[in-house]
């Protein structure tokens, strides 16, 4: 059996303000990393642990999982903080052809940098 991760446009990385919450006029960033974190480190090994650039619709998405519990996180950027979800990863639970949606990662830029 082969399980599915699949975004349907709703996974996404995002610039927040203070208040973490995605606003309308806050923008969406493309190129970061997001990492299926095997080993349960906070880091993302690339030559052992799958991952994804989040694309120029500044979506990511990882398909065809077989199922399995995962640890989705997010590598951010220098000078960037992750302010959303509070536990900086998700863990989610795939079953048999499942797709999930809503894993969205906010950052926020540490200021004077």
């Amino acid at each position: 059996m082969r399980i599915r991760l699949k975004n349907k446009g709703k996974n996404f990385l995002y610039f927040v303000n203070k208040n973490a919450i995605k606003e309308t006029t806050e923008k969406y960033m493309a190129g970061w990393k997001v990492c299926i974190d095997k080993n349960n480190n906070n880091d993302c090994e690339e030559n052992v642990e799958p991952f994804n650039l989040t694309n120029n619709s500044w979506y990511y998405e990882f398909n065809w999982l077989p199922k399995w519990l995962y640890k989705i996180i997010e590598i951010p950027h220098q000078n960037w903080n992750i302010t959303s979800p509070t536990s900086m990863y998700y863990d989610i639970n795939l079953w048999i052809w499942q797709e999930v949606g809503n894993r969205n990662f906010g950052n926020r830029k540490i200021k004077g940098k």
